[in-house]
């Protein structure tokens, strides 16, 4: 049987973590081979919330927050599964399909899968995109969220209800086989926060890897967007910029 193992990066979020675990437990995969949740430098009671409450679920406490592709690597590498589904803690699974495997299972070319996302009210969250360009992230900066660029860049005009090919998915829930990780080395250690998954889906893209969108999982994301908040006096908004640029220009040279 082809495994799956979960991979959760939590920082100063128990009860969302909490939510999630539960969910997952509810959802009842049959393929689930472990879960492991990564403390990434919580401050918080995360790690006494996860003793009481899932023991059985392997958790590695950081002593500081190493970002979030230190994080994820560190999962893979404490992990066994044939397929990594990485998940962010403020996810809540509302239906995790038993046959999401098979998709990559058929065909030996799909290295990542992405699940249909929502916003806690029940809106679609745009979790699919195109790869974005200086341009795209221009207009974010401005707030043209309405221009045709961005609209462009978020995939408005598909109503997300069909299995697609896409550029990337949000790495809020990432299905990667292991194989495709290996090759490509993982993620890149050096984005602390922000544009992994799409550095991540671009350089699967670059190694003949696909990356499908399936709209028959859907889940609860209920982002928060640490690089909106406080704008740019967040410490996020500076990291979200920094990698986002490291992109664009790592793109560039490829």
């Amino acid at each position: 049987m082809q495994t799956l193992s979960i991979i959760i990066i939590s920082w100063n979020d128990c009860e969302n973590l909490r939510r999630c675990l539960t969910s997952l437990y509810k959802s009842s995969h049959q393929n689930i081979h472990e879960i492991i949740v990564i403390d990434n430098g919580s401050l918080d009671k995360t790690a006494t919330m996860m003793s009481a409450n899932f023991p059985e679920v392997k958790l590695i406490i950081n002593e500081h927050n190493k970002g979030i592709t230190k994080a994820r690597n560190q999962g893979v590498d404490a992990s066994t599964g044939h397929f990594l589904l990485f998940l962010d803690s403020d996810i809540e699974v509302i239906n995790l399909e038993k046959n999401l495997l098979s998709f990559m299972q058929n065909n030996d070319r799909i290295g990542i899968l992405g699940c249909k996302l929502l916003n806690s009210d029940g809106t679609l969250q745009y979790s699919c995109r195109t790869f974005p360009t200086f341009s795209v992230l221009f207009n974010r900066m401005i707030g043209r969220e309405s221009s045709n660029t961005v609209k462009k860049y978020l995939m408005e005009s598909w109503d997300h209800e069909s299995f697609q090919k896409v550029d990337w998915v949000m790495g809020a829930c990432l299905l990667i086989r292991r194989e495709t990780y290996k090759g490509i080395n993982g993620f890149d250690e050096k984005y602390f926060y922000g544009y992994d998954d799409v550095d991540f889906c671009y350089r699967a893209l670059c190694a003949n890897w696909m990356c499908f969108y399936v709209p028959s999982s859907t889940l609860k994301h209920h982002y928060q967007r640490k690089s909106i908040k406080g704008g740019i006096k967040s410490k996020f908004w500076w990291y979200h910029l920094m990698s986002a640029l490291r992109f664009l220009f790592k793109r560039l040279n490829f």
